[in-house]
């Protein structure tokens, strides 16, 4: 609660689970609410996992309550958690930028999403994930802009399509569902070719249909 700031950089965060099933929605490892200005940037999260009771927006295993966030430049992989990675609650706009979100468990709500609050998504990397992004009926929009989402469960977890927009976004091998097609543009369906997805390197190789595809 209060106001200030609070930055997390260049930090690893492994192997923490969060135990008390009991706690229900407005938990998580990072729960931030009031005023803070939140910038995670060039941290890596992984095998984090929680057995929360509920699969809802408010518990998020990175929560920002009340403000929008940064989170930038950071790799979340092998997640096994009963809500959503990074959420946001309320007023505020959460800019998601150059991230890779990988081996995501199939329990998992979604890697992105939030009540009543807008989500803006760059150049991030979705691989193996229950699912990209999740809406609400609460008032929660998205934007992925040169995105690659691949070997996914579901690109939008909620029914409400017009609550995600694709500009310049690849999706291979992922169903996709519940997006406003009108909106969306410059959509392709490519095997991303990464360097080498069994060893956890998502570069793009250099015949990649993807170099170069993107819009800014």
């Amino acid at each position: 609660g209060g106001t200030g700031a609070l930055t997390l950089e260049g930090c690893t965060f492994e192997s923490i689970a969060v135990l008390q099933p009991s706690l229900g929605n407005h938990v998580g490892v990072f729960y931030i609410t009031g005023g803070f200005d939140v910038n995670v940037r060039d941290s890596i999260f992984d095998r984090l996992s929680s057995s929360t009771t509920s699969a809802q927006y408010a518990g998020a295993f990175f929560h920002a309550r009340d403000r929008g966030y940064m989170f930038e430049r950071n790799i979340v992989r092998n997640i096994s958690e009963k809500a959503l990675i990074i959420g946001g609650n309320s007023s505020g706009s959460t800019t998601v930028r150059n991230c890779l979100f990988y081996n995501i468990n199939a329990d998992t709500w979604a890697a992105i999403g939030g009540y009543n609050t807008t989500f803006n998504v760059y150049d991030c990397t979705f691989d193996n994930c229950s699912a990209a992004f999740s809406t609400d009926n609460g008032g929660t929009f998205g934007t992925f802009y040169n995105c690659s989402v691949s070997h996914g469960g579901a690109l939008n977890k909620y029914t409400l399509s017009n609550r995600l927009i694709l500009k310049s976004v690849n999706v291979y091998n992922t169903p996709m569902s519940n997006v406003d097609a009108v909106a969306s543009s410059g959509l392709t369906t490519y095997d991303p070719l990464y360097a080498n997805r069994a060893g956890e390197d998502f570069r793009l190789r250099v015949v990649s249909p993807l170099v170069d595809i993107g819009s800014n």
